[in-house]
């Protein structure tokens, strides 16, 4: 069973936004071989040019035979896809990198000059300074505002720059080692010895901090849920040890 809806032209009724006799009545002529186009579709939406779907046709693969032209020669060559707006004798074209001078490709696939040869060397030219930070924080805690909800300090503290650095010291002194089962690397987390939310200003103190690994830390905090707890793969020939505690 077809949609009726009513025409928003004429406000007719009809199973398209635009009904047959609105749409004839807002007809062009092809630019190409001279025949009627319209230039609205059935949808409401205006056509990009005014062309027939035969000459369309021939134009797409026209230039499917001839290849699509180059963004830095304006050559056209087989050889160079859709997706790509670059020949491959411009893709070899290689510059320097200004941040840790290796090689890298001049152009990007869509024809625009390559600054960076990765995302790390992009952020390391323009680090984020204490002011934006700052900024940042405003506008979180305005976005929490504007939707109602109660924004949360602590939420906010550990989205925070000196969060961050405090994470970061934590992790050095310990070596990224976690200090209850001697697992060096994976995934870390940094413990506050006396609780974040009641000591606020042992927030930031490297004395109050450990790390620990994700199992760890679960286990350190199994009263509250913590990502998603992963089944343990029981070793033969270990014997489980007991979890040492930390003073409160």
């Amino acid at each position: 069973m077809s949609r009726t809806r009513s025409c928003k032209i004429c406000k007719s009724p009809t199973a398209t936004i635009i009904c047959k006799c609105c749409q004839s009545k807002t007809m062009t002529v092809c630019d190409t071989c001279g025949v009627p186009v319209p230039t609205i579709r059935r949808d409401g939406k205006p056509y990009k040019r005014a062309r027939c779907s035969p000459c369309t046709t021939r134009s797409l693969a026209h230039t499917r035979r001839i290849g699509v032209k180059c963004r830095v020669c304006d050559n056209r060559k087989d050889e160079t896809k859709q997706k790509y707006q670059v020949c491959p004798e411009c893709q070899q074209i290689t510059s320097i990198c200004p941040m840790c001078n290796n090689v890298m490709p001049k152009y990007k696939k869509q024809g625009r000059l390559r600054l960076y040869c990765s995302n790390s060397c992009s952020i390391k030219s323009s680090p984020i300074t204490s002011e934006t930070m700052d900024k940042i924080q405003v506008a979180r805690k305005e976005t929490y505002d504007k939707k109602g909800r109660r924004s949360s300090d602590n939420k906010l503290a550990r989205q925070s720059k000196p969060y961050f650095e405090w994470r970061k010291a934590v992790y050095k002194r310990d070596d990224y080692t976690c200090q209850y089962c001697n697992k060096r690397g994976g995934e870390l987390h940094p413990h506050h010895i006396k609780p974040f939310a009641t000591h606020k200003s042992l927030r930031f103190e490297i004395s109050n901090g450990v790390t620990l690994c994700a199992t760890c830390h679960r286990k350190r905090h199994n009263h509250i849920f913590i990502g998603r707890p992963r089944k343990p793969k029981p070793i033969p020939g270990i014997v489980q040890l007991s979890l040492p505690t930390f003073e409160e």
